[in-house]
């Protein structure tokens, strides 16, 4: 299990830094489906500290590229294309973003209505509203407080808290 969220993290980790139009010439499929996180031009504390992710200018780059080079589908399109056995339009493409975090809202989808992209939002309804938060999402905001405070007291109390759990 540890192996495999590695190389789903390296995966991640590498795929970030490469740009769209070089993971384009890469690919051999009529349809990719890119995915993103989160896009934003600020420090997002609850993901800071667990991966990279694009600025505005990187992902309107990226969205160029892809709808210059590829046709969109929605996701409703990729499922007919699955039940009635077609084979899909060449060179298509699925835009995907996981975890609906509010930059999808504030950032991301003013940029696709404006350019009329189509995409697919995963959100995980336990999160809307900050009614949770994930648990790396917590480490992640408490790793930036430490890094902050940098308190002793602070690290004596997490270090008590970490091992009554």
């Amino acid at each position: 299990m540890i192996i495999k969220h590695l190389k789903q993290d390296i995966g991640s980790l590498i795929f970030s830094k490469i740009p769209v139009s070089v993971l384009g010439k890469l690919t051999r499929t009529n349809l990719i489906i890119p995915y993103y996180h989160l896009v934003s031009n600020e420090d997002v504390l609850h993901v800071k500290h667990l991966y990279s992710y694009k600025n505005v200018n990187q992902f309107i780059n990226d969205l160029d590229f892809i709808i210059k080079n590829y046709v969109p589908v929605t996701l409703n399109d990729v499922l007919d294309f699955i039940k009635n056995g077609r084979s899909f339009p060449r060179r298509s493409f699925l835009l995907t973003f996981d975890d609906g975090f509010r930059e999808m809202y504030d950032v991301v989808a003013p940029i696709l209505i404006r350019k009329g992209i189509p995409a697919t939002f995963f959100i995980n309804s336990g999160f809307i509203d900050n009614k949770e938060l994930f648990y790396q999402h917590k480490a992640s905001i408490l790793k930036e407080h430490f890094q902050k405070t940098g308190s002793s007291n602070l690290k004596k109390e997490i270090k008590e808290m970490l091992q009554k759990s």
